[in-house]
């Protein structure tokens, strides 16, 4: 698990060596990433991934989608 901000930036910080987790590069090697997320609390870091390149693909529900278009 990593740690962005909502415009997609990687948090680097003392945690770094307390994740166990696929390194970053091999992670976003991979052609297909998949997030699945919802909800209004949710929103932030949906954001965060897809403008990150985080995920490639996002699983939520409409409103979630909905909201995340109109901004």
């Amino acid at each position: 698990h990593r740690i962005f901000r909502t415009d997609g930036e990687l948090v680097h910080g003392d945690h770094d060596d307390r994740i166990i987790a696929i390194q970053t590069d091999d992670l976003l090697r991979i052609p297909r990433r998949v997030g699945l997320a919802g909800g209004p609390r949710k929103r932030d870091a949906i954001r965060g991934a897809l403008e990150g390149k985080w995920i490639t693909t996002l699983i939520t529900d409409v409103h979630t989608a909905e909201a995340l278009i109109a901004s």
